[in-house]
């Protein structure tokens, strides 16, 4: 389909004109001859190999969009699958764009609103059908001759891209006309909802009413730093007239923490057009009288003119010569010289004989533009400039590449520039023609990234390392290395090979280089200064320091190049470096290596580009040496472990205690000795500490999986005295750190047994210990690290007891430890592990004060570091473990926002690592527990969503581990409550499938168990809570068996009990939100015996128990306290609750027989037992 197309048909469809381009295609005028209208015919053009998988995705999503009726979304009409790839048929509309609008000055207060209003509903559609926009900016909303807001590309952009969060970030060359309008979120990387668009929506509102954006800066860095760390300035500098209500709606909007914005756009609308009827019908401020009408837009984006980077540089597909008969281009000295611009087919100024054959691409400078001789049909690139302020960057790029001639010579490796004229306009730079492309184009060509072999794509990146590697022997950095600007040469019958091109926004380090050969230094001017950077380059490769405003330096493009590698492994252009990634690389070594050339920190990247390539070039020697060195350990670790543990009964055990008693008493005696037994004493008493460490140490990671802790109650005790024979002022520093260690190692055999309150002690007691040996030497690494481990065991102790404030100043001290054990020693593997622990740490504990924002920026650190450090030791289970706990937590922390898709494919992500860990060690009981958690959460997720088999199947497997783990220890307290929570969960699935008989049977054995636990410990809180949990899961089939006297019986017992624990535990959530569940039910069982106010007096007192709404409820939550705000007849207030549910996919379905039930104003309904 050429650009300017003679008439012709698709399909239904005649097409007529050329409209315009866009960021995705091109966009036609066509005529329906079917329904005889006008219609768009947007044809999506990917700037890379587009994967049959996110082919299917973005038709899905078009689908989706296509299925949305609003008057404010442009409405799309059918889907084509042609030869010329897929095209979009969407409403044609002619209209102004708002930024085009905007441009001419800020709009009259009640227009703006009522603009925004419309444009508000219509995002409020789509996030209803779950849609997110994603890219919504003035330049992406039409307004109408009539005055209606039109938002265009609904569901169009992301698909194309992977699972890049969005277009911007993943389009190249588009960041930045749109990062003005992104989200603090997605500028950040991070996954973006529904509000992101409420925070574009802000953006909008603001340059409607101030006609100027409040975000955009000097350039790419100073617009990402205020979009995502300055708020802008009030509305009231430019409107003074704008009502207090605007200015603090806009202020919510703009909340750079997404649970600080209103969470309905929808609600912001309603609030929009209240405003816009009690402004004044006024006039926008006075415009000049010179300024030209709007110009009628069709229903395409138009680029911005400010991207940031060629997306095609330099390369291009083979397209004919254009005939002879082409136009000719003005003589150099004509006057209207600079008026020229760039057509298809015309003849190039003082190049007669080259004509224009195809744009491939536009950057800051101007276009780009491929070229074919009239005669030869020889083909060249030329990058034209019209403006002379806009020269620089092709000045800088002939500059760098003389020095580069003249210092290395001609270099295949480097695309060679043949000539340039900078004397008048039109500017150009003239190149040679790579007719393999770019790396995207050529990949595109052998089917897809993926199609090419792994060897011959890390050949590639090593070529390109070598390339690099060049430039920088001379002082030259590229600053943005990036696929588009690596072309790729062929010959038939070979292999490729790699032309590095676009030296445009390239930095010399040392100038007097220049001197030295005699070369002006073109685009480099005096105000730059050494090391001054000339454009950002392009996002996705940018390095982290660069957007921090730092110099560039050869370790920014080392990044580039490890980003580029990445993409390379992985098969996928599209592919952003997001915390994660190593996932997606299978080759340990090379996810190693990428690790190492993407470092957060440039002084731990090499500063080499050789290297780089001699270890892709390397990596089959260096596996080969890897595997033999591990070989060897393997062999070494195998003779240590056959010491078996056999035969430790009680005659072991009492051998061993006899020969710790011994050495305590000849410990205390040596002390009452001649000064010369001294020296046999201390040696002995060094032997008992070792013996006792092993026994709580060594000992006990072999106890504590196949739950035996038992066996070392007695261990425990006689250790304890034995300490207390040998006064603390007497031993030395390594016998004091060795005491701290053995109380640590005491304080987690009780805290396994449940003594929490002597676990505590001893964890005091080391942490005190230890800190007095780090007061003498705070340099002391191993000291440190031990220090690190008493903070934790403390912190931990007091999360166990609920007191998480003070849990957290522990644990902050432990995450400080680690950061200067990682100081000292940023290669150390271990240490680097305990700072992922303490990242870990510190996100549960804000999870549990409701800090979510900052739980997941902790788990993300830890996720980061963990998924590193797997790449670089795989046969690590321990890391496993904790790397899989790690991603139970994200999945908490997604549940907690309401993202149910993203809790569950993190849970999901937890429990398949689990699967395999626990595999390879089926006896593992403390392992076997934590994948019973894990198919409980998944369960959880399933059972929100309204798969209710799906989560009973998860729910089955869960409580059969339970009830295995109880059976193998019976003392262990922790398993048995856990096990009565299974019985509740599996019994609720089954009364909600209708199986009543086997949820009774089920609920029966939780109550009866309680009780008999509760008559062993009548105190014990746990066990009070289990007691009521089965007395109100009793009271719900009761119901369901309109037995309402046996269900009011069991309420009675469960709201008895609870409200005691609520007296005794105000703190813990889960004792308030079941009592508000049970006073629903009695709610319910009122209602349906005509006690109207009995029923409301329950429900007003659950949702006390509730408590305030919260920002980012448990779904779970969210939808009782919305039964109950149905129940009490406040539907306004409920209605919002229930549209967020329905966001976020919240299909629970005894949630829904029950809500749809109230809403048609039944009221008697199924109870549901629990929040």
């Amino acid at each position: 389909m050429s650009e300017t197309p003679d008439i012709f048909r698709l399909g239904g469809y005649r097409i007529e004109s050329l409209l315009g381009r866009g960021g995705m295609g091109e966009v036609y005028l066509a005529y329906d001859e079917r329904l005889h209208r006008h219609v768009a015919l947007k044809r999506i053009r990917a700037d890379g190999p587009v994967e049959a998988q996110a082919r299917a995705r973005f038709r899905r999503e078009a689908q989706a969009a296509a299925r949305l009726n609003h008057p404010a979304i442009v409405q799309i009409y059918d889907i084509l699958d042609t030869e010329h790839g897929d095209c979009i048929v969407m409403e044609y509309v002619a209209g102004e764009t708002v930024a085009a609008l905007v441009k001419r000055g800020p709009l009259a207060l009640a227009q703006a609103l009522r603009l925004a209003s419309a444009v508000a509903d219509g995002l409020g559609e789509a996030h209803a059908k779950g849609l997110v926009h994603r890219d919504l900016k003035a330049e992406n909303v039409l307004v109408t001759s009539a005055g209606q807001a039109k938002i265009l590309d609904f569901g169009l952009a992301l698909p194309l891209w992977g699972n890049s969060p969005s277009p911007a970030l993943t389009q190249e060359g588009a960041l930045l006309g749109t990062v003005h309008a992104m989200s603090p979120e997605q500028a950040s990387g991070r996954a973006v909802d529904h509000r992101s668009d409420i925070f574009a929506l802000g953006v909008l509102l603001y340059e409607l009413v101030t006609g100027r954006s409040p975000f955009r800066g000097a350039n790419l860095l100073d617009t990402l730093r205020r979009v995502t760390s300055e708020a802008p300035a009030p509305l009231t500098e430019s409107r003074s007239e704008a009502p207090g209500e605007l200015v603090a709606l806009v202020a919510r909007l703009l909340e750079k923490e997404p649970e600080r914005r209103p969470q309905s756009a929808r609600l912001v609308a309603a609030e929009l057009a209240a405003l816009a009827v009690r402004v004044p019908i006024d006039v926008p401020p006075s415009l000049s009288h010179e300024e030209e009408p709007p110009r009628p837009t069709p229903a395409v984006r138009e680029p911005s003119g400010d991207e940031p980077t060629v997306s095609r540089a330099l390369a291009a597909r083979v397209a004919p010569v254009p005939p002879a008969s082409a136009p000719e281009a003005p003589a150099s000295g004509d006057a209207s010289m600079s008026d020229w611009r760039p057509e298809e087919g015309q003849a190039l100024p003082r190049r007669p004989h080259w004509r224009l054959v195809e744009r491939l691409g536009e950057g800051g400078f101007g276009d780009v533009w491929l070229a074919a001789h009239a005669v030869t049909g020889e083909r060249r690139v030329f990058k034209f400039c019209v403006e002379a302020e806009r020269l620089r960057a092709l000045q800088r790029e002939v500059t760098l590449f003389r020095l580069l001639k003249e210092a290395l010579g001609e270099r295949e490796d480097i695309a060679r520039l043949l000539d340039w004229s900078f004397d008048a306009p039109p500017y150009f730079l003239e190149s040679e023609y790579t007719a393999g492309g770019s790396l995207i184009d050529w990949a595109a060509r052998q089917g897809g990234l993926g199609a090419v072999p792994l060897e011959t794509r890390l050949e590639l990146v090593a070529q390109v390392a070598t390339a690099l590697a060049a430039a920088h022997s001379v002082g030259i950095l590229h600053k943005d290395i990036k696929p588009a600007n690596v072309l790729v040469h062929t010959v038939p019958g070979g292999p490729p090979s790699i032309r590095l091109a676009d030296f445009g926004m390239g930095l010399l380090n040392d100038r007097s280089v220049l001197e030295a050969q005699g070369i002006t230094a073109l685009g480099f001017t005096t105000a730059d200064g050494e090391g001054a950077s000339h454009g950002a380059g392009t996002l996705r490769y940018l390095a982290p320091e660069l957007m921090n405003g730092q110099h560039a330096t050869l370790q920014a493009d080392i990044y580039s190049l490890g980003v580029l590698l990445y993409q390379m492994v992985v098969g996928d252009f599209s592919r952003l470096l997001a915390p994660g990634w190593q996932r997606d690389v299978e080759d340990a070594l090379l996810a190693e290596d990428i690790a190492c050339f993407v470092d957060g920190d440039p002084a731990r990247r090499t500063s080499d580009a050789r290297e780089v390539a001699e270890r892709l070039r390397s990596l089959e020697r260096r596996r080969a040496q890897r595997e033999a060195e591990a070989r060897t350990r393997l062999a070494l670790e195998q003779a240590r472990r056959r010491r078996a543990l056999a035969g430790w009964g009680a005659v072991a055990l009492a051998l061993m205690l006899a020969v710790v008693s011994v050495f305590a008493l000849q410990a205390v005696r040596a002390g009452e000795q001649a000064q010369a037994a001294r020296a046999e004493a201390e040696l002995r008493r060094q032997q008992a500490d070792r013996l006792i460490s092993f026994m709580l140490g060594d000992l006990y990671g072999k106890l504590e999986p196949i739950g035996r802790l038992a066996i070392l109650q007695d261990v425990g005790d006689k250790a304890l005295e034995y300490l207390a024979t040998v006064p603390e002022a007497e031993q030395t520093p390594e016998e004091l750190m060795q005491r701290s260690k053995v109380l640590g190692q005491i304080g987690q055999v009780r805290f396994g047994q449940g003594r929490f309150a002597e676990a505590s002690r001893a964890f005091l007691e080391s942490l005190q210990v230890a800190r007095g040996l780090v007061a003498r030497e705070p340099n002391n690494g191993g000291w440190l690290f031990a220090l690190g481990q008493s903070e934790y065991w403390v912190g931990f102790a007091l999360t166990q007891q609920k007191d998480l404030k003070g849990a957290l100043q522990h644990f902050e001290a432990y995450l400080d430890i680690s950061r200067r054990l990682v100081a000292m020693d940023a290669r150390n593997t271990d240490w680097q592990l305990e700072l992922a622990y303490a990242h870990s740490n510190i996100a549960s504990i804000q999870q549990l004060l409701g800090d979510g924002q900052a739980a997941s920026s902790a788990l993300g650190a830890s996720a980061t570091i963990m998924e590193t450090l797997r790449a670089q030791r795989p046969e690590d289970v321990l890391l496993q473990r904790e790397l899989a706990q790690v991603y139970a937590k994200l999945g908490d922390a997604a549940r907690s926002r309401g993202a149910l898709p993203e809790a569950l494919k993190w849970f999901r992500q937890n429990l398949t690592l689990l699967e395999s860990l626990a595999a390879g060690a089926p006896e593992d009981a403390g392992l076997r527990r934590l994948l019973g958690i894990a198919r409980s959460h998944v369960g959880d997720i399933l059972l929100f969503q309204g798969d209710t088999r799906g989560a009973l199947a998860q729910y089955e497997a869960e409580l059969d581990l339970a009830r295995s783990l109880a059976a193998h220890d019976a003392d262990n307290v922790t398993w048995r409550g856990e096990l009565l929570l299974r019985y509740e969960k599996v019994g609720r699935c089954q009364r909600v499938l209708g199986n009543l008989a086997t949820a009774r049977a089920l609920f029966d054995t939780e109550l009866r168990t309680a009780t008999e636990l509760l008559a062993k410990s009548p105190e014990h809180r746990g066990w009070r809570f289990a007691l009521a949990r089965g007395h109100m899961s009793l009271a719900s089939v009761d119901g369901a068996q309109g037995q309402e006297t046996r269900a009011r019986g069991h309420l009675r017992e469960a709201l008895a009990v609870l409200e005691k624990l609520c007296a005794e535990a105000p703190a813990e959530r889960d004792f308030s939100l079941w009592r508000a569940s049970g006073l629903w039910q009695l709610g319910l069982l009122e209602t349906r015996a005509g006690a109207a106010a009995h029923a409301r007096t329950a429900w007003e007192e659950a949702l006390a128990s509730l408590g305030p709404g919260e920002q980012a409820p448990e779904p779970s939550v969210l939808d009782l306290r919305a039964r109950l705000l149905l129940g009490l007849g406040r539907a306004d207030e409920a209605r919002p609750l229930l549209e967020t549910l329905d966001w976020m996919g919240y299909a629970d379905e005894e949630s829904l027989r029950v809500r749809r039930s109230l809403i048609a104003g039944g009221g008697a309904s199924t109870a549901r037992a629990g929040p």
